[in-house]
């Protein structure tokens, strides 16, 4: 079960973890939030922010956060 602001993000209430990571995936290629310079890092929109607390956040960071 993800948690409340994950579930409002992605719409589904009930993924498992390669699920959950490839749907973040999926939101963040449709809303180009990749630094163009580097891959890695995500530039976080309002939605994003909400959930990780960050204007930007390293790809593996982002792992991390979700799994917790």
């Amino acid at each position: 079960m993800p948690s409340e602001p994950l579930a409002a993000l992605l719409g589904l209430e009930k993924l498992s973890r390669p699920q959950v990571v490839k749907q973040i995936w999926v939101y963040i290629k449709a809303n180009s939030l990749q630094n163009p310079s580097d891959k890695r890092e995500i530039i976080c929109d309002e939605n994003l922010k909400g959930l990780f607390h960050t204007d930007k956040i390293n790809m593996f960071k982002m792992n991390q956060m979700l799994g917790q």
